[in-house]
């Protein structure tokens, strides 16, 4: 049988092959085999472009310093305060000589509301027991009264009798009302008049009149009331006995005989000599 001959590799082949590797493979690049030369080398870059990167870089960092660091507003200066001229300090007044007792006889001190005379100031006052302290200011003059300004009087203060009188026309006017046969409008003058004068000497007198002016009105009801007001309140008040009468008459309009026979009995008794008893009597009352 035929067998093919072996060619007998030699060990030191794989060594080879390793060192012939870099001087072929230059031949395993694509294109002509051989790197090119501007492959190898760096590009250079136009200073336009790196004038343009350094100027974003500077805008980058100032951008991280405006976050990092708030901008301040500006410090505006203080306005100097103007300094003031010291005030000149008055010069205390010069007091007047004194007189020699052996000289001239001695004057009457004057008047603290009249200023001496010569002293040239209007409104001056000069003490007449002391002389003036030396730290003293004086007093500014008054303005000098010329003839064509008017003065005005001082009216003298006098105890006045207003408010009696005040009170006295209050009533005499709702008594005024009354008499005149305006008797709505008196009855709320009285009323007006207690209210304004509620510790007067006339309110016994006031009531009593309320109790007319409803009496007068036919309101008889409302007249007993007021008139029973009068002999509650001041049972021994002069108007005690007319209010006991026109009482006895008002229950006497309303048919109430019983309450009438009853207010007369009182006024009888307690007031036998009044002028409502004799009234009374000229009626036939009792």
């Amino acid at each position: 049988m035929f067998q093919p001959p072996f060619r007998t590799v030699s060990p030191l082949f794989p060594v080879l092959l390793i060192l012939l590797l870099p001087a072929g493979g230059c031949s395993l690049w694509p294109g002509s085999g051989e790197i090119p030369e501007e492959e190898t080398q760096p590009r250079p870059v136009p200073d336009s472009v790196m004038e343009e990167e350094l100027q974003d870089l500077r805008r980058r960092v100032e951008v991280l310093e405006n976050k990092l660091v708030p901008p301040q507003p500006p410090v505006k200066p203080a306005p100097a305060k103007p300094q003031s001229a010291p005030v000149p300090k008055p010069a205390a007044p010069a007091s007047a000589p004194s007189t020699p007792a052996s000289s001239a006889p001695a004057s009457p001190a004057p008047s603290p509301d009249v200023p001496a005379a010569g002293t040239g100031a209007p409104g001056a006052l000069p003490s007449p027991f002391s002389p003036a302290p030396e730290n003293a200011v004086p007093a500014s003059p008054l303005p000098a009264v010329s003839e064509s300004t008017p003065v005005t009087p001082v009216p003298s203060a006098r105890p006045s009798a207003a408010p009696a009188r005040t009170e006295q026309n209050a009533y005499d006017m709702a008594l005024g009302l009354y008499r005149t046969g305006r008797f709505a409008q008196a009855e709320k003058a009285f009323q007006a008049f207690l209210e304004a004068y509620p510790n007067s000497r006339l309110t016994p007198n006031a009531l009593y009149w309320i109790g007319e002016t409803f009496y007068s009105r036919g309101m008889f009801s409302d007249a007993i009331f007021a008139f029973k007001d009068v002999q509650a309140r001041f049972p021994r008040h002069g108007k005690t006995p007319d209010s006991l009468l026109k009482t006895a008459l008002a229950y006497a309009k309303l048919g109430d005989s019983q309450n009438a026979e009853l207010h007369l009995a009182v006024l009888k008794e307690d007031w036998p000599k009044s002028e409502a008893a004799t009234r009374a009597k000229q009626l036939g009352l009792f």
